[in-house]
C-alpha cells in the first residue's frame, strides 16, 4: 500500500496520478509510508457540522426552528430568537443578514427585526426629524434622551424604532393604541406575564389569537371565593388558599387579637385577598 507523498491520498496499485491532488507518481516511487500518511489525514481539519450541538431533550410540544435551531413552541408562528416565520422554510437555510433599521445582525428570512422590531420587506428611508412632545403621559419616569428615530412603546415605555411594528419587549403592536395603557396578562402557551394587547409572546413567539381576560395561566384552577369564606368563619380560609404558614401563625394569634380577621374579611369581600401564588379567588 502506497501514499501520495504530496498530500497523503491512497495510492491505488497501477494508478499513475494521485487522485487527490494529481501528481504523477513516477517510476521512483513518489509515495511515503503509512505512518506518516495517517499524520497528514489527521493534520486535515475535522468537517464541521451544520446541525445544532447539544440539543438536549424537547417536550412534545415544542420544535426547533430550522433556522436558528433555538427550541421553540411548536404552535410558534414567529422564533424569539432570530425572527425567522416558520411557515417560511424553504430548501436552504437562511442565512446572516443586516437589520435595514439598527444594522444589528439577522437572519436573510426574518420578517420582524428580534431586536428592534422593524419589518424587513422594505428598506428603512432616513427618518424625518420630528419634535417630540415635552411631557409623554405613558412613559416611565427618569427615561434618557431619544434619537430623532426613536419612540416610546406606548405600552411598556421601552425605547424603540420609530419604524417598528412590534415592541421586541412587550410585543404589543403599535397600531393598536387605545385610549387606555395595556395591561399585564399571561401568554395562553408558555404562561409568562405579557401585555394584554400583544398580538405575538416575546418569550415563546405562540400568537395570542383571543385576549386574555381570566389572568389565570393556562390550566390554572383558582380557589373560589365563597368557599374562602365559608372557612373564614372557622379561621382557616388561610390553610384553603395554601398559605399555611401564616395560617398557623393566625391560629396561633387568634386572628391577631381580632384585627387579622377584620383584614382578611375586607379583602376577601374587596376582591383582593390572593391564595398562596398572588392569583385572585374565583367567583364562579
Amino acid at each position: 500500500m502506497s501514499f501520495c507523498v504530496n498530500c497523503g491520498t491512497k495510492i491505488e496499485e497501477g494508478i499513475k496520478f494521485c487522485p487527490g491532488c494529481g501528481m504523477q507518481v513516477g517510476a521512483a516511487g513518489v509515495s511515503i509510508n503509512q505512518e506518516k500518511a495517517v499524520n497528514i489525514i489527521q493534520a486535515q481539519p475535522p468537517v464541521l457540522s451544520t446541525a445544532p450541538q447539544n440539543q438536549g431533550v424537547i417536550m412534545a410540544d415544542e420544535k426547533y426552528c430550522f433556522s436558528c435551531g433555538s427550541v421553540i413552541k411548536r404552535a410558534a408562528v414567529m422564533c424569539p430568537r432570530c425572527g425567522v416565520s416558520q411557515s417560511m422554510r424553504s430548501g436552504t437555510m437562511a442565512i446572516d443578514v443586516y437589520c435595514t433599521s439598527c444594522g444589528k445582525t439577522i437572519k436573510k428570512e426574518a420578517t420582524i427585526c428580534p431586536f428592534c422590531g422593524v419589518r424587513q420587506e422594505e428598506i428603512q428611508a432616513p427618518p424625518q426629524p420630528q419634535p417630540q412632545p415635552a411631557v409623554m403621559p405613558t412613559a416611565p419616569q427618569n427615561q434618557s434622551a431619544i434619537m430623532a428615530d426613536e419612540k416610546y412603546c406606548f405600552s411598556c415605555g421601552s425605547i424603540i424604532k420609530k419604524a417598528a411594528e412590534i415592541c421586541p419587549k412587550c410585543g404589543v403592536n403599535q397600531s393598536t393604541r387605545s385610549s387606555t395603557a395595556a395591561i399585564d396578562v399571561y401568554c395562553t402557551s408558555c404562561g409568562k406575564t405579557i401585555k394584554k394587547e400583544a398580538t405575538v409572546c416575546p418569550f415563546c413567539g405562540v400568537r395570542q389569537g383571543e385576549v386574555q381576560t381570566t389572568g389565570y395561566p393556562p390550566g390554572y384552577v383558582p380557589k373560589n371565593k365563597t368557599t374562602a369564606i365559608i372557612f373564614w368563619l372557622f379561621g382557616l380560609h388561610r390553610f384553603y388558599v395554601g398559605k399555611i404558614g401564616t395560617g398557623i401563625l393566625y391560629l396561633v394569634t387568634i386572628a391577631g387579637m381580632g384585627i387579622w380577621s377584620v383584614i382578611d374579611i375586607v379583602l376577601l369581600a374587596t376582591d383582593k385577598f390572593t391564595d398562596k401564588n398572588g392569583y385572585p379567588l374565583s367567583k364562579n
